[in-house]
């Protein structure tokens, strides 16, 4: 597959989070480095623009597994990322997010629905060389959950990553 070109708007973006994010750790490296990763996963899916970007700011509401100390309002990265993607980080915040995510417990629109599985995807896939887990049943159960997501994409005609 074809890498999409970084956009200059998708630029902007990642220059201004990453003095946003500049010294905070996640998952063993850096945030931005995990959000930035996440992004590029997405532009190697070939997915739209506002998803790729949602992408690159997944988490900066925080997430149930990770707290970031932004005050941001939502009209503030609306202004920012387009307001497209700021639902995207926006739901993609709120607790029991796997779960919500995969039964689509909200009834959201398929393709906002499958927007947010293949961002779960990506993030899930960026972080899973870096997480140690604690034994084998750990490592088998989270590949099991990426490949629930993979069947689930492609059920919906999405793209993965090849």
């Amino acid at each position: 597959m074809n890498l999409q070109p970084i956009t200059d708007k998708e630029k902007q973006i990642a220059h201004w989070l990453f003095d946003l994010t500049i010294g905070v750790p996640h998952s063993g490296a850096s945030f931005f480095g995990h959000l930035y990763n996440t992004f590029f996963l997405l532009k190697q899916m070939g997915v739209r623009e506002s998803t790729c970007i949602a992408g690159m700011c997944h988490a900066l509401y925080g997430t149930e597994f990770f707290r970031f100390r932004s005050v941001m309002e939502r009209e503030q990265l609306q202004s920012i990322i387009g307001k497209d993607a700021e639902e995207l980080v926006y739901l993609f915040s709120l607790p029991k997010r796997d779960q919500r995510i995969i039964k689509n417990t909200e009834n959201l629109d398929e393709d906002t629905a499958l927007q947010l599985l293949q961002i779960l995807y990506a993030n899930g896939y960026e972080q899973s060389n870096k997480i140690k887990y604690e034994t084998q049943i750990h490592w088998e159960a989270a590949k099991m959950h990426h490949y629930k997501l993979e069947k689930i994409i492609i059920e919906k005609g999405g793209r993965i990553l090849e």
